[in-house]
C-alpha cells in the first residue's frame, strides 16, 4: 500500500437502524509504520492515518425499503419489486467529526477488502 494521499469516493458509517453518516470525496492518508531499529538517525516514529473532507460533503442519510410496482408481462399483471430509497440531510460538521476514528477504520477495512 502506498503512503500517498488518495481520495475515497464515499464512506458510509451506520449510526443506527437505517441511519447513516455518508461522506463523499474523503481525502485519506494511510497509516505509516515507524522504524525503531538500527542507528538513531535512521529511525522515525509511526504516522497515524489521517482523513479530511469538506463540511458540505457530509450528510445524514435515512435508508428506507420501499415497494415499487410495475407492469412486467403481457397480461398486465403487477409484479412487486422492492428498492432502497435514500433521504439525505445536512450533517453538522461537529457530528461527523465525532466519528473520525470510525471513518478511518471503515476506509481501512474497505481498502483491505478491495485487495
Amino acid at each position: 500500500m502506498s503512503y500517498k494521499k488518495m481520495i475515497i469516493p464515499k464512506v458510509s458509517i451506520e449510526l443506527g437502524d437505517n441511519l447513516y453518516i455518508q461522506i463523499k470525496d474523503v481525502s485519506f492518508i494511510p497509516f505509516k509504520a515507524g522504524y525503531i531499529s538500527g542507528r538513531p538517525e535512521d529511525c522515525y516514529p509511526e504516522e497515524p492515518a489521517e482523513c479530511d473532507w469538506k463540511d458540505e460533503n457530509a450528510k445524514l442519510v435515512i435508508k428506507k425499503r420501499v415497494r415499487l410496482t410495475s407492469n412486467t408481462d403481457l397480461l398486465n399483471s403487477l409484479k412487486l419489486e422492492y428498492g432502497i430509497k435514500e433521504y439525505d440531510f445536512d450533517c453538522d460538521p461537529a457530528l461527523a467529526a465525532e466519528y473520525y476514528e470510525q471513518i478511518i477504520s471503515q476506509i481501512e477495512e474497505d481498502l483491505q477488502n478491495d485487495r
